[in-house]
């Protein structure tokens, strides 16, 4: 995020490259809120509505 700071409604392309658990493919989640104390945290709100957003809890 070198130059760019996340604001709610961004998105990123999420994937789990180092969990057998879940898929490695790349996922667009939307940001929900911006980081207000540590510039490298932002937050998403994923809904289990598929078989990659169930598997997310046990990464």
């Amino acid at each position: 995020m070198t130059g760019h700071s996340a604001q709610a409604g961004d998105f990123y392309f999420v994937s789990f490259r180092g969990s057998k658990l879940i898929g490695r493919e790349k996922h667009p989640f939307s940001v929900t809120s911006a980081p207000k104390n540590d510039p490298h945290e932002i937050t998403f709100t994923i809904q289990k509505l598929g078989d990659f957003t169930k598997k997310i809890p046990s990464v």
